[in-house]
């Protein structure tokens, strides 16, 4: 009976083993498959990592050189505004000192005008004396002649 029970486990299992096992050898193809992908999945991300890198790389060195040019530009624009208001405040200055001349100027002939004005009526006065007298001197002409 041992037998016959064994008999009977072995037409039951062994077939079902075998095939558990057929199974087992075609899911390991599988992973070994998938691995493999993996593997080359991994080689590719091993390598966008390293072009990220050298991107990263250049983009660090193109932001490096512009910095750098754009500190010199920003020198040179200072400087060269620098140089501007120094010239400007000068030419103001000039400027300035010129307006200040013909202002001196401008009094001085205002006083001069003063002058003249005060001059014409004294000389407007004496004109009036001198005709006065005038008049006065044909007057006794006048009667000394006659």
């Amino acid at each position: 009976m041992k037998d016959a029970i064994r008999e009977v486990i072995k037409e039951l299992l062994i077939p079902e083993l075998n095939e558990i096992k057929a199974s087992g050898h075609r899911l390991e193809g599988r992973v070994d498959e998938i691995s493999s992908r993996i593997g080359d999945t991994n080689l590719q991300l091993v390598e966008l990592g390293r072009r990220i890198d050298e991107t990263n790389n250049r983009i660090d060195a193109v932001r490096e050189e512009l910095t750098a040019r754009m500190d010199t530009m920003n020198a040179d624009l200072t400087a060269r505004m620098d140089t501007m208001n120094a010239d400007l405040t000068a030419r103001m200055d000039a400027q300035t000192a010129r307006i200040d001349s013909q202002t001196a100027r401008i009094d001085v002939l205002s006083e001069q005008v003063s002058e003249l004005r005060m001059d014409f009526a004294e000389f407007k006065g004496r004109e009036k004396l001198i005709e006065d007298l005038t008049t006065r001197v044909n007057r006794l002409e006048s009667k000394v002649s006659a």
